[in-house]
Parts: structure tokens; C-alpha cells; sequence
């Protein structure tokens, strides 16, 4: 089974092995157009969601609108309470009135009226606009609403991209359909479509490809967004996560233009919260010092290759470092676009087994021969803080090579701020462990050291401890997330899925 998974996923990633054993160009294309169907497929269901009356309709957010709109709309009213202060009401954002009581109008609260927090929180807010945080959502509409035959109104999702040294600012849409794998296959397909660029310029042929596929990629994006409008959607906004007790989350979202300098901030309640923030890429210690001392440009990641504005692979030279698929595949597709570019890919082991590492033997040995093939240049033992070295010896001008960084990804644990770590356990790398219903591992552990399962935080996707970053892989964790979310707002917890094969620490 190994051997023939290894096979499946070397032939379907490696642009350079025989045509023959390639599968039809097509093939490439199945992830994006399951997407594409099921965005407009899942839009459709949800126009008929929003025609319905509504008690508790949570405005959508839109990097479109104005700042002074990124207020939290949050319908709710609180205890009346003495000492009850107009900042009070701001936190938790809701109206004042000389009543000391926060209310708004669309909840059907009237002034004076008495609720708890939990009424006044979410249902649940999602952290992460990918493939987990997308399905997580959807799957908890479609539980909730199978348990008790209402819609779920009070659902909030968000999404945060750190910007890139490059600019690189990207949207709603995760890893996987922007800058990802379906990017990548379309690549690939667009590369042996004959008659789809007629110009003899490689570089400008590889820029107008990227700017196409980015083109559909975020129209993809926009399907999706389209069929969450029932959502509050927050763009380029970046979660904290505070505080947890017995009833709700303590949230606080920032949003920041693209656009502008100028940050809202605000604070929300959730009662339950899916972390589905995802992974970036790893740039090891050493390596921007080193190319900064021989006068070089910063790397680049993944995350700037389908850039526009970054330009990568329009010099004469590239140098990837890593010695995973991704640095494997990069190679190939920008050989195979433009084969007078010399490509060089640096890594720090030595011998066969340095390169796509736990992969079967005889199959690594045939990516490198390939590689090799197409004019692919290796060099091993090749530490981080010697690449500035290594590209000066070897005379090539700062201005006039890229580097390209894939060495590895990092959960993005550390965006969520300081108070994370402290409501569950974030490991080195960033990744949150998960229990076998996706519920987040406390920090503490139980009366014989056994693990213990968060009962208000799930976390799906490559955030993941210990998980394979794969955007199906994403999907079913979101998927079993947003359910047992659902499971858990429809009858208080009684009963949860668990993954096959997991255990309930």
C-alpha cells in the first residue's frame, strides 16, 4: 500500500517523468472543478437559508466596506448590572441606553431585558477562511439544522494572511486553491497545452500563466465567499484568543486594509470556537543573514510564487532550498517552463535518502534521475547560513537569481497571541495536538497525566499536530469539527464522531 501511494503521488506531482506514465492532463483539473461545484452547489442552498425570516442575522463584514463599518454588529443584550458602564456595552457589542442594559434591535431583546452571555455570544466562530475552516462551517449548519430544524444564525468566520516580504497579501481561500496545490496541477496542465501562449518569451510566458490561474483561482475564492453570505465574514482579519470559561470564548478581531495602515479592532463571544488557521512556510535560522551579507535579495516562499507582483522566476537563475515535494516540484515546473533558467536545488543532507524524505527509495531515485535530466542542479550539504556563500563562489549577481524557500511549514499558533498557549497546548512548531473528535489538547494534563480535550475549542487542518498537509486531508477534519461543533450547540455535547482509529485521551 505504501509503495503504490508513493507511486500515485510521485507521478501525480512530477511534471518530468515519462509521458506515459503521466496521467491525462485532465486529471490535474478534478480538484478545482469539485471545488468550483461545490461553491456554486452550497451558494444555491444558502440563497434559499437567507430568504428565510430572521431573529438573529449577524451583518457580514467585507473588506469593501468602510472601517468605520468593522463594528461588531453583534445583536445581544446582558444582565442589568449596577455598576454597568457604556464601555461595557462596547466590549460586548451591544447598544447602551439609560437602562444600564446593552441591546440591539434585530434579537428581538427589548430594553431592560435580562440575558446571559452565552445568548449574547456566537454560535461559533471559525478561525481561517481554507479548505477545514470552509467545511468546518458548513458541516456545523448542516448538523445543527439536521438535530434541531432551525438555522444556526450567530456563525462567524475569519481569515488572516501575514503579508510576505514580497507584498504578498492574500484572501479568503486557503493554501490549497491560491498559492497550493491547485495552482500547481493547472501548471502543469497549461504546460503541455499547446497553443495557450504564442509568444517565444519564457519569462513573460511564465508570468502571464500565473496570472491567469491566480485570475481563477480567486474568482474560486469569491464563489466561495459568495455562498458563506449568511456568514459574518471578516476579510484580512487577524483573531486573538483571550479567554475561555464555562459559557463562551473570549475573541478579539483585528482588522487591517490591505489598502491602509489603520486597524479596527473589537471584541466578540463565541461559544465555541474551530481554530482552522493553517500553516506557513519555515524559513530557517541563518539563511537571510547570509544572503544579506553577500548583498542578495531576501528568499521568497510558496506563498509569493503565484504573486504577480513578486516577479519570481523571471531572472536567469533560481535557487530552491529544501529538499521536500514542494522544492521537487517547483524545480520541475519552472525547468520545464523555462529550460534555459538554471535551477539549483540546495539542501543540507548528503546521499539517496536526503531528498523527499520517508518517500519509497527506488521512486526518489527516479524524481532525482529526471530531474537531473531536464538540466536540474543538486547540491548537497548545503547549511542555511552558507547560501550567500555558495552563490557568490559560483559568480552569480545578486540581481540576478531568486531564492525560493521550502524547507518545511510552522502552524500558525502564534497569530492567535499570547493567551493561547495558556488555553491549550501548542507544540514548538506552532501545531495544536487534537483529540480524536478534533478537540484541542488543554495544557494541563488529568489525576494520572492523561491527556485533556477542550470542550469549546476544535482545531482542524494543518495546524494540526502530527497531521498530513493535504487539503483533502483538511476537509475531513473540518468536516468531523463543524459536525461535532453542531452536535455540541444542538443537545449540549451528548455524543461526538471520532476519527477511525482514534481514542479519546
Amino acid at each position: 500500500t505504501s509503495r503504490c501511494l508513493s507511486i500515485a503521488v510521485c507521478y501525480y506531482i512530477h511534471p518530468a517523468l515519462p509521458s506515459k506514465a503521466m496521467p491525462p492532463p485532465w486529471l490535474s483539473l478534478l480538484p478545482l472543478l469539485l471545488v468550483s461545484i461545490s461553491a456554486v452547489r452550497d451558494g444555491q442552498e444558502r440563497a434559499a437559508v437567507v430568504s428565510q425570516p430572521a431573529k438573529v442575522l449577524v451583518k457580514a463584514k467585507d473588506a469593501t466596506q468602510a472601517p468605520s463599518a468593522f463594528q461588531s454588529s453583534r445583536a445581544c443584550c446582558c444582565s442589568v448590572k449596577e455598576s454597568m458602564e457604556e464601555s461595557d456595552c462596547n466590549v460586548i457589542g451591544g447598544k447602551y441606553n439609560e437602562q444600564q442594559c446593552c441591546y440591539e434591535e434585530h434579537n428581538g431583546c427589548s430594553p431592560g431585558e435580562e440575558a446571559s452571555m452565552v445568548n449574547c455570544s456566537l454560535k461559533l466562530f471559525v478561525i481561517g477562511g481554507g479548505a477545514a475552516g470552509f467545511e468546518s462551517a458548513k458541516a456545523f449548519r448542516d448538523e445543527y439544522q439536521d438535530l434541531t430544524g432551525e438555522y444556526p444564525y450567530g456563525l462567524a468566520i475569519a481569515d488572516w494572511f501575514e503579508p510576505t516580504a514580497s507584498g504578498a497579501n492574500w484572501d479568503f481561500g486557503g493554501t490549497c486553491l491560491l498559492r497550493g496545490c491547485i495552482p500547481k496541477n493547472l501548471m502543469h496542465v497549461l504546460a503541455r497545452t499547446e497553443g495557450w501562449y504564442d509568444g517565444d518569451n519564457s519569462a513573460e510566458k511564465l508570468e502571464a500563466m500565473k496570472w491567469d490561474i491566480r485570475k481563477f483561482t480567486q474568482q474560486t475564492s469569491e464563489k466561495q465567499h459568495t455562498s458563506l453570505k449568511v456568514f459574518e465574514v471578516h476579510h484580512h482579519t487577524r483573531v486573538t484568543v483571550l479567554d475561555v470559561d464555562e459559557s463562551y470564548v473570549h475573541l478579539r478581531l483585528h482588522y487591517a486594509s490591505p489598502h491602509s495602515v489603520q486597524i479596527e479592532e473589537w471584541d466578540v463571544y463565541a461559544e465555541q470556537v474551530v481554530i482552522a488557521s493553517g500553516s506557513s512556510p519555515w524559513i530557517p535560522n541563518g539563511l537571510e543573514q547570509s544572503l544579506k551579507s553577500k548583498s542578495f535579495s531576501p528568499p521568497v516562499t510558496s506563498d509569493d510564487f503565484f504573486w504577480d507582483e513578486s516577479g519570481v522566476g523571471k531572472k536567469s537563475a533560481v535557487l530552491i532550498y529544501g529538499g521536500g515535494y514542494i522544492a521537487m516540484e517547483t524545480a520541475g515546473l519552472l525547468k520545464e517552463l523555462r529550460p534555459e533558467l538554471r535551477v539549483i536545488v540546495g539542501y543540507r543532507g548528503e546521499g539517496k535518502s536526503s531528498i523527499l524524505k520517508g518517500w519509497d527509495p527506488e521512486l526518489v531515485e527516479v524524481v532525482r534521475r529526471s530531474l537531473q535530466g531536464l538540466g536540474v542542479e543538486f547540491v548537497e550539504n548545503l547549511p542555511p547560513d552558507h547560501v550567500g556563500e555558495y552563490l557568490a563562489k559560483e559568480q552569480i549577481a545578486p540581481d540576478m537569481v531568486d531564492v525560493i524557500v521550502a524547507a518545511g511549514r510552522h502552524g500558525n499558533a502564534a497569530s492567535m497571541g499570547e493567551e493561547l498557549p495558556k488555553l491549550v497546548k501548542v507544540n514548538a512548531d506552532g501545531r495544536i495536538p487534537v483529540c480524536g473528535a478534533q478537540q484541542a489538547v488543554r495544557p494541563e494534563t488529568g489525576l494520572n497525566s492523561e491527556p485533556l480535550c477542550h470542550e469549546r475549542i476544535l482545531v482542524a487542518g494543518d495546524i494540526v499536530a502530527g497531521g498530513i498537509e493535504l487539503a483533502t486531508v483538511a476537509k475531513k477534519q473540518g468536516i468531523l469539527a463543524g459536525t461535532n461543533a453542531g452536535r455540541n450547540a444542538a443537545n449540549g455535547g451528548v455524543g461526538f464522531y471520532f476519527l477511525p482509529g482514534s481514542h479519546h485521551p
